[in-house]
């Protein structure tokens, strides 16, 4: 049942080894801009990250501006046992995958990356997504955290949905260091109809592109065996930012990273969208196969300040997916 909130993502969550590293890169070679840090603890954050009694942590927001999509929260959690949720250079995986980011000049914007410390899969890949859509360049790179990172410069002839990104990303602008906000998340998942009943069913996304990736030159950029084939499709909500990148195997086998994606572990553990109604939106999610996680409860979410937070594992993967509303 559609629940009427067609909000682009809003952010997503990444557990960090270290909040002042991981800050520094998103921060300073990104370019976004960071809030104060928000110290976490309590029963409502125990409770909403199922976590033992005395756990804690830090917790900051990142954004280009007042663009209210895209954002990165980066939190720290402070306990021993924490595991990296992916390995570096782990390339066919199930769960959350990558954060995108547009750039006016890919090559320049990787080079900055590696200076920074990245290491890239290949050089940049322009590539055809499919008759009349356009014609990106892109490269993946590894960043902080075991969370990787996909640079894109779109191009496109006026009217094709890349030459449209292209057109606003010109517009709109870039942060001080060339980047844009997080534009699209991957999320690799077992079965996109599954999935789809969550981001167009209950999220009320539109489909803004479905084909088939099955060329060298496509599998070479993701890091997938040569004769693969995989379903992509993207969805998204009111702005052309914030899209959600769905990716299914169709002939080849993927390692399972979602039971590691969890507190108090390092790497990609969340998406996050803002609900006009939160418990209609439990409701229609749990309807269409989520499974509830955890809350809703109380929490004070930097740059957001204090809302109510309920967390479902999404239909088609189980990956983790925060519901925010009012409080």
């Amino acid at each position: 049942m559609p629940v009427g909130s067609t909000q682009p993502l809003g952010f997503v969550l990444l557990g960090v080894e270290s909040l002042e590293r991981s800050l520094a890169f998103y921060r300073d070679v990104i370019g976004l801009d960071a809030t104060e840090s928000v110290a976490w603890s309590g029963a409502g954050f125990e409770q909403s990250f199922c976590l033992p009694a005395g756990a804690n942590a830090h917790a900051v927001t990142l954004s280009a501006g007042e663009s209210p999509v895209g954002r990165i929260v980066l939190v720290e959690f402070y306990a021993e046992e924490r595991k990296p949720v992916r390995a570096a250079h782990e390339k066919v995986f199930l769960g959350l995958a990558n954060l995108n980011f547009y750039t006016l000049d890919v090559a320049t914007s990787a080079r900055e990356l590696v200076a920074a410390g990245c290491d890239l899969w290949t050089d940049p890949v322009a590539y055809e997504v499919g008759s009349g859509k356009g014609q990106p360049t892109e490269v993946i790179v590894e960043g902080p955290d075991g969370v990787l990172l996909n640079l894109v410069q779109p191009e496109g002839e006026e009217g094709s949905p890349v030459g449209d990104i292209q057109r606003f990303l010109e517009q709109r602008g870039t942060t001080r260091t060339g980047f844009s906000e997080v534009v699209t998340t991957a999320h690799a998942v077992r079965s996109i109809d599954e999935a789809l009943r969550f981001y167009v069913d209950v999220l009320e996304h539109e489909i803004w592109l479905d084909v088939v990736f099955d060329r060298p030159d496509s599998n070479r950029l993701l890091g997938l065996p040569e004769d693969a084939r995989s379903r992509i499709t993207f969805v998204r909500g009111e702005h052309l930012f914030g899209k959600i990148a769905m990716i299914e195997a169709l002939n080849y086998d993927v390692a399972d990273l979602v039971p590691r994606a969890v507190a108090p572990n390092i790497g990609y553990l969340a998406m996050g969208f803002e609900v006009a109604d939160l418990e209609a939106t439990l409701v229609a999610s749990e309807a269409v196969g989520a499974e509830r996680h955890s809350g809703p409860v109380e929490l004070s979410l930097p740059g957001l300040g204090q809302r109510q937070v309920a967390t479902i594992r999404t239909p088609g993967s189980g990956a983790l997916t925060q519901l925010i509303g009012a409080v």
